[in-house]
């Protein structure tokens, strides 16, 4: 990581305050250094860079909306796969973008100096220039370079957890596809059982409303737990199966046993559907004790909250 601090010795603070033509070339030339220490550092990560590129044209691909899917499930999903997009985004393009405005700005400190001399007026009008509120030199190194350990933490971060990330992505996709079968195949499948079981259609199609109410909130549970893992939280320190993939199995597992208390047996829901929860919170429970951490346990037991509430 870089300090502020030592490139701030390279510098006469107090000389660089006094004048906006050093202030302009001072900034302009710490863009540049800070600049070139991006592109040190993306040659040295070129390939994990390359990765989490493909990684991510997976998820910048424009969603298309489902006509079997509600407005709201669809927004669900496309805002789902918009947020973890740009949870894995690299940033890379960004801080080049914020460093290259701020050696832009300065540049036009000094075009601007260059027309104003030009000027029949231009002692008051650089007097004015002069007097023009600007951030301390200081400030804005300490804010470039903030911008740069920034994306050098970001990137690090996915180097120490590359495999954690491509299996969550593998995993959103297997459950934005597997809703879509909810929508589609289980739904065929249940009418088809329901049919045979000589169910009323009115009472079969309040039972799906309520299953549908119940999956979607299960669904909802998904991205929290995965935005909460990419702030390098619920993590292991190794390749092995995190805490929060842990989690989102026994997620999964409860949305797979309500799609079997539908499809299969639908005698005494709401009954069987408070053990379902039951069985979910009794699963969770040594996650949440195993986790050294208050903020993680905090986390978790919020995070279940509403679906303990589901009846």
């Amino acid at each position: 990581m870089l300090d502020h601090k030592t490139i701030l010795d390279d510098y006469d603070a107090e000389a660089v305050a006094r004048s906006p033509l050093r202030y302009a070339d001072a900034v302009s030339s710490v863009a540049v250094r800070l600049l070139g220490y991006i592109e040190q550092f993306e040659t040295a990560q070129v390939e994990v860079i390359d990765k989490f590129s493909r990684l991510s044209s997976k998820l910048n691909a424009a969603y298309v909306d489902n006509p079997r899917l509600s407005d709201g499930e669809n927004l669900l999903l496309a805002d789902r796969q918009q947020a973890l997009a740009q949870q894995i985004a690299l940033g890379l393009n960004s801080a080049k973008e914020q460093l290259l405005s701020i050696k832009s700005q300065a540049e036009d400190i000094s075009a601007r100096i260059d027309r104003i001399n030009l000027m029949t007026n231009s002692l008051s009008e650089l007097a004015a220039l002069e007097n023009e509120r600007r951030p301390s030199f200081a400030f804005l190194v300490e804010d470039a370079v903030r911008i740069v350990n920034g994306l050098f933490k970001r990137i690090k971060f996915f180097v120490e957890h590359q495999k954690f990330v491509e299996r969550i992505i593998a995993r959103w996709l297997d459950w934005s596809e597997d809703y879509k079968a909810f929508k589609t195949v289980k739904r065929e499948e249940f009418i088809k059982n329901c049919t045979k079981a000589r169910v009323e259609q009115s009472t079969w199609e309040e039972w799906y409303g309520d299953w549908q109410s119940k999956r979607f909130a299960i669904e909802q549970r998904f991205f929290p737990l995965v935005e909460f893992a990419l702030k390098g939280n619920l993590l292991s320190e190794d390749d092995s199966e995190s805490a929060a993939e842990q989690v989102l199995s026994i997620l999964e597992t409860l949305k797979y046993d309500v799609d079997d208390l539908y499809i299969l047996d639908r005698r005494n829901i709401p009954q069987k559907f408070c053990r379902l929860t039951e069985k979910f919170q009794r699963s969770l429970q040594p996650v949440l004790d195993g986790r050294a951490r208050t903020e993680e346990r905090l986390f978790l037991s919020k995070w279940a909250e509403p679906l303990l509430r589901t009846s």
